[in-house]
């Protein structure tokens, strides 16, 4: 299920996708909310489970990531569910692997994008150890405040293998 579409979409600045989906972020959850129900329908004791897809490089979520599993983690709160979630973040090295040498602009802001997101994303992973939290106020929502990890089960993905190579059409 697909539901971030390309109106959340920053154009490779994270900013603006933050931005973006903060003003989505309500009908982000009506149907993700929606999506739940029905999976969940006519089930007695459900197991849920939640993968959650996403790049950290720029046009490919990484300036919202952070907002997705929260609001996920609030809603399930929300609806008295408990689930594991899962997040699968794929590497800039992904990115960079489609993006000719040509355009060094477009790498360049792929590498600081996801050196921003896996920042973030370890950050956010060591709640526990840090003492940290997720706070954000969205329209419609309100407050979400977690100190929590994102992710329950963390999986980074990158185009290249043990040695370094990339992987061609990974």
């Amino acid at each position: 299920l697909d539901l971030l579409t390309e109106s959340y979409c920053g154009h490779g600045v994270r900013q603006i996708g933050s931005a973006h989906f903060m003003d989505k972020a309500q009908e982000f959850v009506n149907k993700v909310k929606a999506a739940i129900c029905t999976a969940i329908a006519n089930l007695n004791i459900p197991d849920i489970n939640i993968h959650i897809i996403s790049g950290l490089s720029g046009s490919t979520g990484s300036g919202c990531f952070l907002d997705v599993c929260y609001l996920i983690r609030r809603l399930l709160n929300d609806m008295s569910l408990s689930a594991r979630i899962f997040g699968y973040f794929y590497l800039p090295d992904v990115n960079l692997d489609i993006i000719p040498l040509t355009q060094p602009n477009a790498r360049e802001c792929i590498i600081v994008n996801g050196y921003a997101a896996m920042k973030e994303l370890d950050y956010c992973m060591s709640f526990p150890e840090n003492g940290g939290s997720f706070k954000q106020y969205y329209n419609g929502i309100g407050d979400v405040d977690w100190n929590c990890p994102p992710v329950d089960f963390c999986h980074l993905i990158c185009s290249t293998n043990e040695r370094g190579d990339v992987i061609p059409n990974a």
